[in-house]
């Protein structure tokens, strides 16, 4: 997926200006290096409204007095000097009224990005890559001149990598790092230290975090092939196995699946998606397995449909949803 094709019309022209904001702190920024402006006159020169929201985010800031000159594409001696506070609150003025106005994009070189409980976000980042967020997430970006990073700091993230050989997409897990080129795959964390990585479509090799290089020493690479998952937990070896993928991202589309998942593993995957939650205190009917899809979020639905499914009863306790045996102490609870 092209940054272009998500966009079209009014949406496309407040993407290419908070592109050209982003551009402008970088090569005003302190890590602006040829290989930076490289990047940048790639940008500039594949659209003309690329060169117009460029001249305009420049105008801009020229005539906000921060300038002593433009800042010029492949200069042979750039300003490599920090930019000066005013410019920081010009582009992040800029950026603000951008995602103000597309609610899904993320048009900086570094920055945070976040979901609430329940909430999905897609976002762009500068060089065409898109990171599609499920709920409660939170991916840290921070581009540079050696690579593209992302840390995903909590929850679950779908990524559609622009293929560029020669800037590294690296995305930070707990203790593992994932390389991608030209590639799709979600990554998500149950917790502290348990990471799984999906692969959708590409390639990618995965190490440790500690080995701190790219490319990382070939003995401590794993490779994964489309379809594949590969699941970090502590005290295990690395498990490769291969779900099914519409129910890995079926969260894309705002749905849970289960394939015989254990009632209790279910509850915790739907509780991710609101603050009412499921409760299940016995262990019978933890261990009962359940299949089917559900709307993310509708924890009545699912603890109704649930209850059906094996003669169980729903007892509302303020925001708890309790599923039991006893239809007596169900019925005290309502």
């Amino acid at each position: 997926m092209s940054a272009g094709d998500s966009f079209r019309g009014a949406e496309l022209s407040l993407r290419i200006r908070a592109e050209a904001a982003a551009w402008l702190a970088i090569l005003a920024g302190p890590r602006r290096s040829p290989q930076l402006e490289d990047r940048f006159g790639h940008w500039l020169s594949e659209s003309e409204p690329h060169r117009i929201a460029w001249e305009r985010v420049s105008d801009a800031w020229d005539l906000s007095g921060g300038l002593a000159r433009k800042i010029e594409p492949r200069d042979d001696a750039p300003d490599r000097t920090s930019p000066r506070p005013p410019l920081l609150a010009l582009v992040s003025a800029l950026l603000f009224l951008a995602v103000a106005a597309t609610s899904a994009v993320l048009l900086a070189h570094r920055g945070i990005v976040s979901t609430g409980i329940g909430e999905r976000r897609e976002v762009a980042l500068p060089d065409g890559t898109h990171v599609t967020l499920n709920t409660n997430t939170r991916v840290v970006v921070r581009y540079d001149s050696e690579a593209r990073r992302v840390r995903l700091e909590r929850g679950e993230a779908l990524f559609q990598v622009r293929r560029d050989p020669h800037w590294p997409f690296v995305v930070i897990a707990g203790t593992h790092e994932v390389l991608a080129l030209g590639t799709a795959f979600e990554v998500r964390r149950y917790g502290a230290q348990k990471v799984a990585i999906t692969l959708v479509e590409g390639r990618i090799s995965v190490a440790p975090a500690s080995a701190g290089i790219w490319p990382p020493p070939q003995e401590v690479t794993l490779l994964v092939s489309p379809g594949q998952r590969l699941t970090f937990a502590p005290h295990r070896a690395p498990k490769l196995d291969q779900p099914a993928l519409e129910q890995v991202i079926a969260w894309q589309s705002g749905e849970v699946v289960f394939d015989r998942t254990r009632l209790s593993q279910a509850a915790v995957d739907m509780n991710r998606y609101s603050d009412r939650r499921i409760v299940i205190r016995d262990p019978a009917i933890a261990a009962l397995q359940v299949s089917g899809l559900f709307q993310a979020g509708d924890s009545i639905q699912f603890a109704t449909a649930v209850a059906a499914m094996f003669g169980l009863h729903v007892k509302t306790e303020g925001r708890r949803i309790v599923l039991l045996r006893d239809a007596r102490a169900a019925s005290a609870g309502r």
